[in-house]
């Protein structure tokens, strides 16, 4: 009897705990998430495509059209363009296109102003801004005296492009940014 007995007592331990790990079983739950995020960027590049005949004389006209494009999937931007102008003294003024306008407290700075608030948009595609200007025109009246210190090497015309996220930035620090990679004070 006492086998019977032990043996019905097992047979209940282990209905109970077949029952309770059922009933554990009904009772849990298992899901976790995995965060993948993007990591936003800007890429522009600088070209002049129409820039090929550099050789400058009095009254000479030559093609030069420093043109960014702010590439595709980069994020909104402020695009800034400087110019380092050492050959002044031989050109007249650059006609700078109505779609860049100058930083205001700076001599060569532009913002790009193509767009709704300065700045260009994201875009699925490659996006070419209008060029900083189209040509230089050297001054008629020069003579060899004005062209005899001319160094290739030193006199030129350096043009610098720079852009800057603009989501949660406000325009005045995009412009700081700009002025501090140039080195402007």
């Amino acid at each position: 009897m006492k086998k019977k007995r032990i043996v019905s007592l097992s047979l209940i331990v282990a209905l109970i705990a077949i029952i309770a790990g059922g009933t554990y079983a009904y009772f849990t739950d298992d899901d976790d998430v995995t965060n993948e995020f993007t990591v936003g960027n800007i890429n522009i590049e600088l070209k002049e495509p129409n820039f090929n005949d550099k050789h400058l004389i009095p009254g000479k006209t030559v093609k030069k059209d420093p043109t960014v494009t702010v590439k595709e999937k980069s994020e909104d931007s402020y695009v800034f363009m400087y110019v380092d102008n050492k050959i002044s003294h031989l050109l007249v003024e650059l006609d700078i296109n109505e779609d860049w306008g100058p930083v205001e407290g700076t001599d060569n700075l532009y913002v790009n102003t193509q767009f709704d608030n300065n700045i260009v948009k994201k875009a699925g595609t490659d996006r070419r801004l209008v060029p900083l200007f189209n040509e230089i025109i050297v001054l008629d009246d020069l003579d060899n005296e004005q062209f005899k210190d001319f160094n290739e090497d030193t006199d030129v015309i350096n043009i610098m492009a720079f852009a800057h996220q603009a989501e949660g930035v406000d325009y005045d620090v995009a412009v700081q940014a700009a002025k501090d990679h140039f080195g402007i004070e």
